[in-house]
């Protein structure tokens, strides 16, 4: 906030470049973003390059993957988590939410931050019966407890951290309900350059 500070994006539609222009417009950073990176890979590649000094919207689970060490002894400090819950891992750390400085920008951040709980959906055809997906959810419960699943996950350094059925319904029934200045908010934020 006190200085221009570089990032490195993918493109439109992408975490790496909504999240740094929201934080601009919302929270008053200076994140000057570059913008045409292929992927995360190129982008964490330009972070030990130099080319770049910050990475937005890198998920947890994507760092403890790609550079474990890199949080665990310092190299990269998070300042913020746009997620809608705090990571176990990052108590300390403070959800964008938090440092917002009204209700409508904290509703905004909580809008582009939904993406994290919905990032990977799994669905059924509409008019499914009730029966039905009270048996899909149930066996996807299982499922994400398996022991060899979890041992299997564990061995690749995998993260698995399940949202319910119930959960996700519960969150897009919220997003439905957004306000119509917040949503305004959003979409200018998603079409500024």
């Amino acid at each position: 906030m006190r200085r221009e500070t570089v990032v490195g994006a993918t493109g439109p539609g992408s975490r790496t470049l909504t999240y740094p222009k929201a934080l601009n417009e919302l929270l008053g950073t200076k994140f000057k973003i570059v913008s045409g990176y292929p992927g995360g890979n190129e982008i964490t590649l330009a972070l030990e390059r130099g080319e770049v000094e910050g990475y937005c919207g890198w998920a947890l689970g994507s760092i403890k993957t790609r550079a474990p060490d890199w949080i665990r002894d310092g190299k990269i400090r998070p300042l913020a988590q746009f997620t809608l819950a705090k990571a176990a891992d990052l108590p300390n750390v403070p959800l964008a939410t938090e440092l917002a400085g009204s209700e409508r920008e904290r509703r905004a951040i909580e809008f582009f931050a939904a993406d994290s709980v919905l990032a990977w959906p799994l669905m059924a055809p509409p008019d499914l019966p009730a029966e039905r997906l009270v048996e899909l959810r149930q066996a996807f419960g299982a499922m994400m407890q398996d022991p060899q699943l979890l041992a299997e996950a564990a061995a690749q350094g995998l993260d698995i951290d399940p949202v319910s059925g119930a959960e996700i319904a519960e969150l897009v029934q919220r997003l439905y309900g957004t306000a119509p200045d917040v949503l305004d908010l959003v979409r200018r934020i998603n079409a500024s350059r």
